[in-house]
């Protein structure tokens, strides 16, 4: 069977760095086993691109910055195909960039990436800068009439004025104990959980590190649960859907990426078959809303008081190791690797051919 050869983007800049290799390899690994032709491109924390030798590559997960790519993949796409030796565009292409956080996530790479007309795996510019921005994501999906958790927004031009008044305000409308958030952050990087009034200035100053706005919630007494979704603007989502709880209450950075003891994992979810559908359904609501297309995970809260669920966040390239929830959820849906790799890579050659053909529709057309 006819095999593309998949180009894996990781690393970069961003404080997800580490955590983008470990999918990178895990990924990478998969890919190989499964009979895809490979190339690895580790970006460095300087930003500079290198060819990555894969078999050290899936040996350490990590950047080796040797010579790096002196051209850019736009606008001097075939020099950089040139570059990794590979035949393009007699070679069939298709670009994962396994990428967290900014200049990875956001909108940013996809840009890119969608100038020089490869097919690559996840959403596009739009859908993902509007899923990287939590502020963004949750005014359409509260708008569209799914529920989300008591909130209000702060600016870092807000903050800097009139601090008193920003702290007044939450007071006002809001009751502890909150959580405090970048809005365009991964990982739970930058977030806070405020049990008392005297940390709330702190919180609010490490979160505007990050983003130049923040967004103060309600801190809801739940469990997450997560969905698992592939597809090509129609949504097909895993049977299986994934549990967490945490001993502390806050599913930080530490919890999600070096002591897993602190954190209960359940797949399948430990739901009634109807509560399943309506995060199912809700998961596919948001996915059509946002124009998704590829892989995403849709985060919702389960109140433990109030039996409801509430959108959390939505993820466009969620963590892929061996213990990320997404490839598991579908494993434990009775989907395998090679299977799951095999949609996620379609998604991203359907949505080109479909732009190649808009494309020359419009120059056939221009002018008329």
């Amino acid at each position: 069977m006819h095999r593309p050869t998949v180009i894996v983007i990781c690393g970069g800049r961003s404080p997800e760095h580490e955590i983008s290799c470990r999918s990178a390899q895990y990924v990478a690994a998969e890919l190989r086993a499964a009979g895809y032709p490979l190339r690895i491109i580790g970006i460095a924390t300087t930003n500079t691109w290198h060819l990555q030798d894969s078999e050290v590559f899936l040996q350490q997960g990590s950047v080796q910055e040797g010579e790096a790519i002196a051209c850019g993949f736009y606008p001097q796409t075939q020099n950089f195909f040139t570059a990794i030796d590979v035949n393009y565009p007699q070679t069939e292409v298709i670009v994962w960039p396994v990428m967290h956080g900014h200049n990875g996530e956001d909108g940013t790479l996809q840009g890119m990436l969608t100038l020089s007309g490869v097919p690559y795996v996840g959403a596009d510019v739009t859908a993902a800068a509007v899923s990287f921005d939590k502020i963004m994501t949750r005014t359409l999906v509260r708008d569209a009439g799914i529920a989300v958790v008591e909130s209000l927004v702060l600016t870092a031009t807000e903050w800097e004025t009139a601090q008193a008044g920003c702290l007044a305000r939450i007071k006002a409308e809001l009751h502890l104990p909150l959580f405090v958030k970048p809005s365009r952050a991964g990982s739970s990087i930058g977030i806070s959980r405020v049990t008392a009034q005297d940390q709330l200035s702190a919180a609010i100053t490490q979160a505007l590190q990050g983003d130049g706005r923040v967004l103060v919630e309600r801190a809801v007494d739940a469990v997450e649960v997560e969905c698992a979704v592939v597809g090509d603007l129609v949504p097909e989502s895993a049977a299986c859907l994934a549990e967490v709880n945490t001993v502390s209450g806050f599913y930080d950075y530490h919890a999600k990426y070096v002591d897993y003891r602190e954190v209960d994992v359940a797949i399948p979810a430990r739901l009634k078959a109807p509560q399943v559908e309506e995060v199912r359904n809700m998961a596919h609501r948001i996915f059509r809303l946002l124009c998704i297309n590829g892989l995403v995970r849709v985060d919702f809260l389960r109140d433990k008081q109030r039996h409801c669920f509430y959108f959390n966040e939505v993820n466009t390239l969620p963590g892929f190791t061996n213990l990320s929830r997404f490839p598991l959820m579908w494993q434990r849906s009775g989907v395998s690797m090679p299977q799951l790799l095999a949609k996620i890579l379609q998604t991203a050659l359907t949505r080109q051919r479909r732009v190649n053909a808009w494309e020359q529709h419009l120059l056939q057309n221009r002018g008329g």
